[in-house]
């Protein structure tokens, strides 16, 4: 994964087959809750300085499966 932006040093990170190495964290988004793995300490300063506030760079774990609301995908 590569996070660039315009006057600031781009970040890459690992972004290999998906594994599940540390404790997952719940998120929501959308009003849906999952899993996700936090992405480090540097995505998220990365992130937070970015934002101006504090945030985390993560990513949805394996076992999280999310169908979207068939009002936003219609009937695929």
């Amino acid at each position: 994964l590569h996070l660039s932006t315009s006057g600031r040093a781009a970040l890459t990170l690992p972004w290999q087959e998906r594994t599940e190495d540390g404790p997952p964290c719940t998120v929501v988004v959308w009003n849906d809750s999952g899993l996700a793995m936090d992405c480090g300490d540097a995505a998220a300063a990365w992130c937070s300085d970015l934002l101006g506030t504090p945030a985390r760079l993560v990513r949805a774990t394996e076992s999280t499966r999310r169908q979207p609301a068939e009002r936003w995908r219609g009937t695929v």
